[in-house]
């Protein structure tokens, strides 16, 4: 039959992984992610050659895999003089047998001297994060699979405000209000707000929006939510103003 019932007895074995994957990404709407539970497998480097991922629980290939306790990898050495991109990826493995698993592995970088690319992974594989080496030091990871949000955190949830700013998750994005903002009249002048965004709701990249300037002065300013999670008003460049600004930002963790 082309119809089949997933969640109900058939009287035999019928339900295959590849059943739950169609559904999962029916569901979810990606074939690769991290679900928001426990520490959404967040990877610290505990020496320049040991990667610790904590537990997390994802989909790769549509299929949802879990990790109850942290794992350590190994990330070989750079070089003197050159740059290199190392990938922590949840690979989806599948035996002669046909047995099925997940496993978790560093894909090595070609070294570049200054501008270094990510490796490929492959269709069965979701690269989690990206390990920069310059040289011999190693540098921050950086999360490179998207964060789900749950279905509890659809609705809208205020995440701070003041009489200047109004931070506010929705859906599976989030939103910055400001108003009121004065910076110094600089080219350049910033004022930063007092709320940082938590690491799992902050950009992979830097946002930036334009502001509305009171009575229309020529002031070019700015919101911008930073990979840091610092949220900031400011002027880029020109002539500067000491006049209120009004604006928004929008953006979605882990883009």
């Amino acid at each position: 039959m082309a119809i089949e019932l997933v969640d109900g007895h058939a009287g035999r074995a019928h339900i295959s992984s590849e059943d739950l994957a169609a559904l999962n990404v029916g569901v979810v709407g990606l074939e690769g992610c991290i679900f928001d539970w426990g520490q959404n497998f967040q990877c610290t480097m505990s020496t320049s050659n040991r990667a610790t991922i904590a537990t997390g629980a994802g989909m790769v290939k549509g299929l949802r895999f879990w990790a109850k306790g942290t794992e350590s990898l190994t990330v070989q050495s750079g070089s003197q003089g050159l740059k290199r991109h190392d990938l922590v990826v949840a690979r989806y493995k599948k035996d002669p047998s046909g047995v099925e698993s997940v496993a978790l592995e560093v894909i090595k970088g070609a070294p570049h001297a200054s501008a270094p690319s990510d490796p490929a992974v492959g269709a069965d594989g979701m690269a989690l994060w990206r390990i920069p080496l310059d040289g011999l030091s190693v540098g921050n990871p950086v999360r490179m699979a998207p964060i789900v949000p749950s279905l509890q955190s659809l609705g809208c949830k205020k995440l701070y405000e003041n009489d200047y700013w109004r931070v506010i998750r929705h859906g599976g994005a989030c939103t910055v209000y400001v108003r009121n903002i004065i910076t110094d009249s600089g080219p350049w002048d910033t004022l930063d707000c007092k709320y940082n965004v938590p690491a799992e709701l902050r950009p992979a990249t830097e946002c930036l929006a334009a502001c509305c300037t009171q009575d229309g002065d020529g002031g070019a300013g700015f919101v911008r939510v930073k990979t840091d999670g610092t949220i900031s008003v400011g002027q880029l460049g020109g002539g500067g103003t000491n006049k209120v600004r009004f604006g928004q930002l929008t953006w979605v963790p882990g883009m």
